[in-house]
């Protein structure tokens, strides 16, 4: 009796795993035909996203002049047990959100070049 039950179970394991597969497979396949896309004009980056099967899109500030300066920093938010966020977004793009947004402390920034760290509890960030 117990060899025909663990029978059953490793099967029913075996067909759970092959249907998880087969939906993973779907989603992956779904996600492919639709894209996420990304668009750099002069003085914003439009970011067309799919949201509950609908196309969207979103325009951000875009400034080219802070690409470099932003490349060598990372930015993370840190929250009340002092746990840190990694939030560095795309260089060029502004920080529009504030540390009370995301309902988190502060904000860091470190700097690669200089190995420093910055605390800022303000928004826009922008690095220049």
């Amino acid at each position: 009796m117990d060899k025909l039950f663990y029978g059953i179970v490793t099967v029913a394991t075996v067909l759970i795993g092959l249907k998880t597969y087969k939906h993973a497979s779907a989603i992956k396949t779904w996600w492919h035909q639709k894209e996420n896309q990304a668009t750099i004009h002069d003085g914003y980056i439009k970011i067309d996203y799919y949201y509950l099967n609908a196309l969207y899109s979103v325009r951000l500030p875009y400034h080219r002049e802070c690409l470099a300066d932003m490349a060598q920093r990372c930015v993370f938010a840190v929250n009340q047990n002092d746990t840190l966020i990694d939030i560095t977004q795309q260089p060029g793009i502004p920080y529009s959100i504030s540390p009370q947004n995301m309902g988190v402390d502060h904000f860091i920034i470190y700097d690669d070049t200089t190995e420093l760290e910055y605390e800022i509890d303000k928004a826009p960030l922008l690095f220049h």
